[in-house]
């Protein structure tokens, strides 16, 4: 009850929108992980016993197959180390153009970018006109080396690294190990004498599944997460089960893990390019290897 019939369609761990995201990341990037078995996917969407949109049963393995496809093209493309070290550069760059109003994204600039049709242009060849423009403005300022570092290519250096695969509950020595990095990232700024800003502390948390298996729905789930879930309908016995909950999928483990990562990035200046071994021994020195 209250739970619209096609709701999963646009929000759940098989949606069209996460559908269609693995099959153009995959394309445009050239990684293998965007093969899915999309046409039987959907030949086998049926309604569950409450009219929730779910999958038959037998299409367990291609289910687990899309959740495992997405999960590597985070790890290949989205979270890739050179992506990562190029988008924080470039999300300081747009804020940088929103405060000097080189661009304009308040409700009225939108709203008269739609009527005068202008949002037609936004596109990236205006973008970039506006960072050449920003560069100009701030000759010799750290801020020209960032765009410099887009420009030429030469993304900010990944001077550590470190993962780990735990239980989702038990993330402690991710959060413990997110403080020793800022501590000695903090060590190592002042050790090289690189301004803060040329450094980023980048760290995420990934799951496979929405929800971990085998919680309790009064504990840790609720009828809103469960939503979210592939579910698997058996039309024998008229009773379906979220994915990680079936003891014959591998999400039934999976679903409990995360993937925990941290990075430090930092840009060197390029009198100072050759500190790049000694920062990377100096942060294996003091956090270990992963």
């Amino acid at each position: 009850p209250g739970i619209p019939k096609f709701g999963t369609l646009v929000n759940s761990d098989l949606d069209a929108d996460r559908i269609d995201y693995l099959l153009r990341t995959a394309h445009h990037t050239g990684v293998p992980y965007g093969s899915i078995d999309l046409d039987y996917l959907i030949s086998q969407m049926v309604l569950n016993e409450t009219g929730i949109i779910s999958l038959h049963q037998r299409a367990l393995r291609s289910a687990e197959h899309f959740l495992l496809c997405r999960y590597f093209v985070y790890q290949q493309s989205i979270f890739h180390k050179t992506v990562a070290g190029f988008e924080y550069l470039l999300r300081d760059i747009s804020g940088t153009l929103l405060e000097k109003n080189l661009v304009g994204f308040s409700r009225e600039d939108i709203q008269q970018s739609v009527k005068n049709r202008k949002w037609c242009s936004w596109d990236d060849v205006y973008v970039e006109g506006k960072i050449r423009e920003l560069r100009q403005l701030h000759e010799g300022e750290i801020l020209s080396q960032k765009i410099d570092s887009i420009h030429k290519r030469q993304p900010a250096s990944l001077v550590y690294e470190w993962e780990l695969f735990t239980k989702r509950e038990d993330t402690e020595s991710f959060e413990n190990k997110e403080e020793l990095v800022k501590i000695y990232a903090k060590e190592a700024r002042e050790k090289y004498k690189i301004d803060e800003s040329l450094w980023h502390i980048w760290s995420r948390k990934r799951t496979i599944t929405n929800l971990a298996s085998h919680m309790k729905i009064t504990d840790k789930r609720d009828d809103e997460e469960i939503r979210k879930s592939i579910r698997l309908y058996d039309p024998t016995a008229n009773k379906s089960q979220v994915i990680m909950d079936n003891k014959r999928s591998l999400m039934s483990v999976m679903g409990d893990q995360v993937l925990c990562v941290i990075r430090v990035y930092v840009l060197l200046p390029e009198d100072k390019e050759k500190l790049k071994p000694a920062i990377r021994e100096y942060f294996q020195q003091k956090l270990g290897a992963n």
